[in-house]
């Protein structure tokens, strides 16, 4: 029997300072939570695999590209879960290119019907820089060399979730380490932690496995661009094969 329900959701992220983008910009985390909350492994009863490919910025040239494959899968009756995620996010003259492994354990709340997970992510990337694609100010800055730099990060992400089969409340952060990045004596990038709140709740319609989205920002950019698009596509393993509590 197929499954039934369309998520309404919220997205709140908070971030200290204003630095530039760090972490690779979603829409459709309402179909795939997992890219920010490590929490969520397990909490289907399924094997969710999704792709998901993002343009921002439409009409600029090299706006944010994002493209990022993950999956997860629940273990031992949903009392823990395993997933990871690999991605590539492109900002101009900047690449990042990582890896994550997440592990999560989930709890039974049996007075309100619900479950808590915590989940835990370890994740490496590497982060590159082409000077050459820089456009400066000044001519003559012994920090800019036009070469190619590259530097490697570990990082870490910790995240709760509180869920039942038509709703789910969650809060993550993510760069815990902050980690330094530096590719030369003069160019250090440090990486600032991210906060997720999330929330959504199910409502009783047909389910589609297929999402698109169209962002139109507001602001000075909108001079420039006509919006972003993202693309996602994804099946569910083994949907249906465990009973009791299940978000989506």
């Amino acid at each position: 029997m197929k499954k039934t329900g369309i998520i309404a959701a919220m997205m709140l992220s908070l971030i200290y300072h204003g630095y530039a983008q760090q972490m690779p910009l979603y829409s459709q985390y309402v179909m795939n939570n997992f890219l920010v909350n490590p929490a969520i492994a397990g909490t289907t009863d399924y094997i969710p695999i999704y792709l998901t490919a993002r343009q921002m910025w439409l009409g600029i040239n090299n706006a944010p590209q994002t493209v990022a494959l993950s999956g997860h899968t629940p273990l031992l009756g949903q009392r823990m879960g395993l997933g990871g995620f690999i991605y590539t996010d492109r900002f101009g003259p900047i690449d990042r290119t990582g890896i994550m492994a997440s592990y999560s354990y989930h709890i039974n709340l049996g007075r309100i019907d619900s479950k808590l997970s915590f989940g835990l992510s370890l994740s490496g990337y590497q982060y590159r820089i082409d000077e050459s694609k820089l456009i400066l100010n000044e001519t003559n800055d012994e920090a800019i060399t036009g070469a190619v730099e590259s530097a490697f990060a570990p990082d870490a992400c910790f995240g709760a979730l509180l869920y039942r089969h038509n709703y789910y409340v969650g809060l993550a952060a993510n760069q815990l380490f902050e980690f330094n990045v530096g590719i030369n004596e003069y160019n250090k990038n440090k990486m600032i932690r991210h906060y997720y709140l999330t929330g959504g709740y199910k409502f009783k319609l047909k389910m589609f496995y297929f999402g698109y989205a169209f962002d139109y920002t507001f602001g000075s950019i909108a001079d420039y661009s006509y919006g972003s698009h993202e693309i996602m596509v994804g099946v569910h393993i083994g949907e249906g094969g465990i009973k009791g509590s299940t978000l989506f």
